[in-house]
């Protein structure tokens, strides 16, 4: 089974058990980061109450022999605030908006195929003008402190 076939197999289903001891995962434009198998996937649980992935397709991928690079088209729903993807935004201004946007995964495996660290990266400020976030002069922004 190729690595890109292993990953999307994590996208649709994510277990521990295709965690290495001591991964992570880290949505970087936001900062975020998340380590170890256990702590992964209780985020991507409360993930999943948060927004709706409405569809996640790999549009193309390259791959090493222990790491890949895909190209992914999501769509995603927002029902009770931006998760990892724009936190701290109030979730009144989020609720049951959608948004479609390219993300790069980034992911290393260790020699056992299992997945060490993904990486994701998306353009930051077309999401947010997706959600219609800032205002027409961009005044007030709807963000916790």
């Amino acid at each position: 089974m190729s690595l890109c076939d292993k990953y999307q197999q994590f996208l649709a289903n994510p277990t521990a058990v295709a965690l290495a001891d001591k991964s992570s995962i880290n949505y970087v434009p936001t900062l975020t980061t998340i380590n170890q198998p256990a702590a992964i996937i209780k985020h991507l649980q409360t993930q999943a109450k948060i927004l709706k992935k409405k569809s996640e397709k790999v549009l193309g991928a390259i791959e090493s022999s222990d790491a890949l690079s895909a190209d992914v088209e999501m769509t995603v729903e927002f029902l009770s605030g931006g998760g990892a993807y724009l936190p701290q935004v109030e979730e009144n201004f989020l609720a049951d908006r959608m948004a479609t946007f390219p993300m790069i995964h980034i992911v290393t495996f260790d020699q056992d195929q299992k997945i060490r660290q993904i990486r994701l990266y998306w353009d930051q400020a077309s999401l947010i003008k997706q959600v219609e976030l800032m205002g027409a002069r961009a005044r007030s922004w709807p963000i916790r402190d």
